[in-house]
């Protein structure tokens, strides 16, 4: 495997691992709106909670369970891809240590405000 290929491959899997934390932070975004309102209460009251994907696989809305099979598909697909082409966790630090300098220089403070309204109150990528 040509080296360029192998550094773009990884910064795929970069790419899609941060898909798959916005996608978790609009899934919340979406629940505390609808079926878990105590969600957006719970965090507005400052209480560290640990989320998990498998919080909202009994859910009854619709899009909701749409979007949990999406982001396990995501989790899934990154997974067979650094399976596949034995990707180690040291190399995808290093891309992403890199990746993360050139988006600091970078850095647009409108951005910044446009993901706020995308996003929500909850934090754009968790685990």
């Amino acid at each position: 495997m040509d080296e360029s290929y192998r550094d773009f491959l990884m910064k795929t899997i970069l790419f899609l691992e941060e898909t798959s934390g916005n996608l978790f932070a609009q899934i919340l975004n979406l629940a505390s709106q609808n079926e878990y309102p105590n969600l957006r209460q719970d965090f507005e009251n400052g209480y560290i909670l640990d989320f998990n994907i498998s919080m909202f696989e009994n859910s009854t809305d619709p899009n909701l369970i749409r979007l949990v099979e999406v982001y396990k598909k995501i989790e899934d697909e990154i997974e067979a891809l650094i399976k596949k082409n034995k990707i180690t966790e040291d190399e995808l630090d290093f891309h992403f240590i890199n990746d993360e300098m050139q988006f600091d220089d970078e850095f647009d403070e409108d951005d910044d405000e446009a993901n706020d309204e995308l996003f929500g109150d909850f934090p754009m990528s968790l685990n």
